[in-house]
Parts: C-alpha cells; structure tokens; sequence
C-alpha cells in the first residue's frame, strides 16, 4: 500500500498593511507619514509564512543599497528621503511585495529657496527695510545672495516663518507691534522672486500679546502659533486649523504664567523626541533655559527644565535650525549693542545642550534684527 505524502506549502502572506512608520520609537501604523526635517524615522515589516526570510527595501520602485533587514532606519531624514516605500521579502517559496508607504519630509525651518539650507530673514527697525540672507553651509557659513525685500512701515514686525499652507514654501508671520493686527504672508518663493502670492489678515489681537513662535505641536501638520504676554506673563497656545480652516485657531491652549523677564526665544525638536520644545531668556539676567516638552499627550506642559547656563543679556537669541544638518536645533544669536552675529552648533541631548563649536557671523549694522 502507498502512503501519499503532502509537502507543506512554504508562502509568506500578504498583509494588509506590511510596511508600518514609526517615529523616533512611536508607532504610527499608517500608509503615509509626514515629519519634519531631521526625525528619524523606521519602517518595520512583519511576514507571514516559513523562516528564514530576507529583504529588500525599494525607495520609488528603486532598491535601496543596503536596506536589506525587516527595518529599515531614516536618521535626520531631508527632503530628499520624500518618496514611497517598499519593501519585498523572499523565502525558500518565492517572494512577496509590500503595500506602499508614502514619506513626505517637510520643508526645512526658513529654507525660503528650498535648498535644504536654513535662510535669514532680516528686519531694519529704523527704515522697515526687510531683506533675506540665502545661505551656503560651506565656508563659514556665509550668504549666498543678498535678496532684498522692500520696505514695511516699521510699527509692522517679523513675527516668524514656515509654511502655513504646506505648499513647500516657506511663509511670513507679521505683527503690527501699535494697532494689535496680525496678518500672513503666503509666500511665492525663488520662482515668484520671494514676493507674497496672497496676504491673509488674521485679525486683531491686543498688542500686549506677543507671538513668539511657529510650531506644529499636536503634530497635525498645520502650523501653530505660540503667544506671549509682554506685561502678565502669560502663555497660550493657538492650534490652528490651516488653510482649509481660514488660518484660525481649533483650539486654544492656556500655557499658564512666567516672570515676564523670561521670553521665548525659539522652538524646535531639540531632543529629538517628535515635540516641539521651548528655548528661553531671561532678558534681565542673561539666563537661558529650555524646556522639554510632552506634547498634546502631556497637555502641553514641560518633561524637563534643562538650564543652559547665562550669557551676556546683550547677546540675544534670534532664531533657532538646524544650520549644518546634522538633525541637532542649532541657535542663533545677535548683539543688540555691537551688531555681531554668532551661531552655536549644538551637540544636542548626547552632549548635555551645549555648543559643539561657535561660528562668528561678523557684524551687521545694530539697527538690523534677525527675524528668523
């Protein structure tokens, strides 16, 4: 009598989902994910069937030199890490290919000519003329090309910069320091000769309330606006609702209060951590301080107060990005009495938030501010 023997079928299944994105350690199960510059970010997939199994990870239906592991690993992703992602796993039946997973890297903080390299926007507080230093990484850190921008009346300032309609350009905020009016400037960029498309009236606020910074905070992917009050101290919070709101807030958020000599000076991920963090001065003593921050999970409030030492109260800090990419917030800093410029390129969260070297700037006229 013949006994009849069956060979099991050696398959890997296909999945619903098979390449997930995870950020910095969080997962985030999705078919598309959007981060900003220098995240790192992971895509991870899980196959069904019999081991051993090897992998091929596709970047635009390209393979991926290297990327040949169940993970593959982004550190300090750019834009050019934008594309979609695959991955196909073979074993001893065959192979199989993911579903598509769709990155997009967001434009890099002031990079107004989109070329990956930080810019500096510059206000003159006595003649309203505006300008924007297009900088080149290389050689100390010197302009490019000087673009100039015209002349605001004076009571209007810079308030800050990003891209609030997530077109790839990169955006102005203004305030009018005397009536309390904000409004927006969405921007054409290098192809319309940095000229706004459209100017969006935000409304009147009273003018004792301050922005203070640009930042998505609840990592929706609209940019949110973060307010100080110049007289009480408070802080608040506007979630806003982008473009298809009108640029109006969907929430606002109470920050509570601090001694009103301690002034944001900047935010950005400085730990790396996927929140947006909150850099301080103490415009009195000089004292810096930054504040780690929880995100919407941890209702907005600091994880840690990292202090970061004091500097003379004349040196002021003007912005904050990541100038050499190297995925570390780097600060900007300005003398308000001598005019010189500096940048601090940090050492991040591994090296305790201090500078890993200090680039001198040069001089600038004191009348002109960095409005970064």
């Amino acid at each position: 009598m013949t006994k009849s023997v069956s060979t099991p079928l050696f398959r890997i299944a296909f999945l619903a989902i098979a390449a997930f994105f995870m950020f910095s350690g969080l997962a985030a199960n999705a078919a598309t994910a959007t981060v900003a510059p220098g995240k790192k970010v992971t895509l991870s997939v899980a196959a069904n069937g019999t081991a051993p199994f090897n992998y091929q990870w596709k970047k635009n239906g390209v393979d991926i030199t290297g990327a040949t592991s169940s993970t593959y690993v982004m550190t300090g992703v750019q834009s050019q890490n934008t594309g979609s992602y695959t991955v196909r796993v073979y074993n001893a039946a065959g192979s199989a290919l993911s579903d598509v997973g769709s990155l997009t890297v967001l434009a890099v903080t002031a990079d107004f000519n989109n070329d990956n390299q930080p810019d500096i926007l510059w206000q003159n507080a006595v003649t309203g003329q505006r300008a924007l230093w297009l900088m080149n990484q290389g050689g100390g850190f010197p302009p490019a090309s000087i673009v100039n921008l015209g002349y605001v009346d004076t009571s209007w300032q810079i308030a800050g910069v990003g891209d609030f309609n997530n077109d790839g350009q990169t955006d102005i905020l203004w305030q009018n320091t005397v009536t309390g009016q904000r409004a927006l400037w969405l921007m054409n960029g290098i192809g319309g000769g940095f000229t706004p498309t459209s100017i969006v009236n935000l409304g009147y606020v009273d003018a004792n309330w301050v922005i203070a910074g640009i930042g998505d905070f609840n990592n929706d992917n609209q940019l949110d606006i973060l307010w100080q009050n110049s007289v009480t101290g408070q802080r608040a919070l506007w979630l806003m609702n982008g473009i298809s709101g009108g640029f109006t807030p969907a929430s606002i958020v109470n920050l509570g209060y601090v001694d009103a000599n301690w002034q944001i000076a900047g935010i950005g991920d400085f730990n790396n951590d996927n929140q947006i963090d909150i850099l301080w001065q103490n415009t009195v003593t000089g004292q810096r301080a930054l504040w780690l921050m929880n995100g919407i999970s941890g209702g907005f409030t600091a994880a840690s107060i990292v202090n970061l030492g004091y500097v003379d109260a004349n040196w002021v800090i003007a912005g904050v990005a990541d100038f050499n990419g190297d995925a570390q917030i780097d600060i900007l800093w300005q003398n308000t009495v001598t005019g010189q410029r500096a940048m601090w390129l940090m050492n991040g969260i591994g090296g305790g938030f201090t500078p890993a070297s200090i680039v001198n700037l040069g001089y600038v006229d004191a009348n002109w501010v960095i409005a970064n």
